[in-house]
């Protein structure tokens, strides 16, 4: 029952999280190359929600890359 009970909570947890991933897709999608600054903060939004989502290998790099990327270019904020 327990078992069951977990697996419920987990699949509620993730549809949830769906529509916020979605949106995190279409954003990057949109977002222009000039506009590094936003691109950085919604890849690392993104990647938090993928996390917090269960989704931890894409999420752990999307959150990664984005770090990587804002040193590079020498941003001190995302």
């Amino acid at each position: 029952m327990l078992d069951r009970l977990r697996e419920l909570h987990q699949i509620a947890h993730e549809q949830s999280l769906d529509p916020a991933i979605e949106a995190g897709e279409q954003a990057l999608e949109a977002t222009d190359e000039g506009e590094e600054r936003t691109r950085l903060n919604t890849a690392a939004t993104l990647g938090s929600v993928l996390v917090f989502a269960g989704r931890m290998e894409e999420g752990w790099q999307r959150l990664e890359t984005a770090i990587v990327t804002a040193n590079d270019l020498e941003l001190s904020r995302l």
